[in-house]
C-alpha cells in the first residue's frame, strides 16, 4: 500500500494520475486481504475497510451519470470487486 503512495514520486509518468494509484492500492489491498495467515478478525476488518471505501465513493458522486464515462469508474468497479471479495471471505470466515 506504501508502494501505490511513493510510486508517483518517482516514476514522472504516474505524478498526477490519481487513478492509476489508487487502482495501485486497491491491488495492495486485495493482496493483502487475500493472504493465507489472515484470521477472522483479519478478515472481517478488511470487509468493513473496503465496504467503507465502496460507500465512500458511492457518497462521492462516483455513480453519477457524468463520472460513469471518465476513469473514475474503472476506479469504482475496482472498489466494488474488493469490497465484494472481502466481504466474502469474512463470510466464509464467520460461518466456519
Amino acid at each position: 500500500m506504501g508502494l501505490a503512495t511513493t510510486l508517483p514520486s518517482v516514476v514522472p509518468l504516474l505524478q498526477g494520475q490519481e487513478q492509476v494509484t489508487a487502482l495501485l492500492g486497491l491491488g495492495g489491498f486485495l493482496a493483502l486481504s487475500d493472504r493465507d495467515g489472515n484470521n477472522t478478525v483479519k478478515k472481517v476488518v478488511a470487509a468493513c475497510v473496503s465496504g467503507g471505501m465502496l460507500v465512500s465513493k458511492i457518497a462521492g458522486g462516483a455513480l453519477n451519470v457524468g463520472n460513469l464515462l471518465r476513469l473514475d469508474t474503472v476506479v469504482t468497479a475496482g472498489v466494488a470487486y474488493v469490497a465484494a471479495f472481502s466481504i466474502d471471505q469474512a463470510r466464509q470466515a464467520l460461518m466456519d
